[in-house]
């Protein structure tokens, strides 16, 4: 077995510790060991849940985001702000880089050990599927710099993601920049504000659809589907999103409408 790179956490983002998230932290644990596997959960938007005694868990609570300066007051920061899962691991974990996945996220014809492995020599400091700076009409353009940000505005696609240690304090630090900062738009999205921060920053990151495309066939924001359907639908080393029961939904976003140059 490829050993897991020193210092390197797989973190599995999760609300609630329902079916389909325990099913995604057993396969998790499976391959790379129980030392190596937390869960984040959100407990600042959402109520606080029992875990089972054998999951390890990092808590996102009010008071971890506010001895980190970060706002209490979006409502929806359990959806909206994946990058508070990052922050809080980081300050809580002795950990230098991370994969954070979440649990509609599944491999086909390679175990999770193998595809995180793909990356292993890779330096740079965010690894994400897609990744392209945001111009007018974007779901997200505006968000940031309505609120006094004088960059460049960027996006990215964020089910399934490895940042280091510089990504996450660069992303903590924009996002206190502009969280109180009034404005008619919603607040940023993590997928704004870790991709903003990361290129504005001058750090480096790797879009995985581009080096591998072949192997994200199927991974948007698109319409759910079971595991086994979609791995009679696309053979070969696959990485699917969204899997789990269909949706209802006739028409979710598609990838490029969130990442199109």
């Amino acid at each position: 077995m490829t050993p897991v790179p020193p210092q390197e956490m797989i973190a599995l983002r999760a609300h609630r510790p329902d079916r389909p998230t325990l099913a995604a932290h057993r396969r998790l644990v499976r391959a790379f060991g129980e030392d190596r596997v937390v869960v984040v959960a959100d407990e600042a938007s959402s109520p606080a849940q029992q875990w089972p005694a054998h999951v390890d868990v990092v808590r996102i609570t009010p008071e971890a985001l506010e001895q980190l300066g970060l706002s209490t007051d979006i409502s929806d920061s359990g959806w909206r702000c994946g990058d508070y899962a990052l922050s809080v691991l980081f300050a809580q974990r002795r950990v230098e880089r991370a994969w954070l996945t979440e649990p509609d996220v599944a491999f086909s014809g390679q175990t999770p050990m193998e595809f995180t492995h793909r990356y292993a020599e890779d330096p740079a400091d965010f690894v994400v599927h897609s990744m392209a700076p945001q111009n007018p009409g974007g779901f997200w353009y505006g968000t940031l710099t309505s609120r006094g940000f004088s960059g460049r505005e960027w996006h990215s696609f964020f089910p399934l993601l490895r940042v280091s240690r510089a990504a996450v304090e660069a992303a903590t630090a924009l996002r206190r920049e502009v969280q109180h900062v009034p404005s008619d738009l919603m607040h940023p999205n993590d997928e704004t504000v870790v991709a903003t921060a990361v290129a504005e920053n001058g750090l480096s990151w790797t879009a995985m659809k581009d080096r591998d495309p072949a192997m994200f066939r199927r991974f948007s924001p698109g319409l759910r589907l079971p595991l086994p359907v979609l791995k009679a639908l696309y053979r070969g080393p696959q990485v699917f999103h969204p899997v789990g029961r269909p949706d209802i939904l006739k028409r979710r976003r598609r990838a490029e409408d969130v990442t199109s140059a």
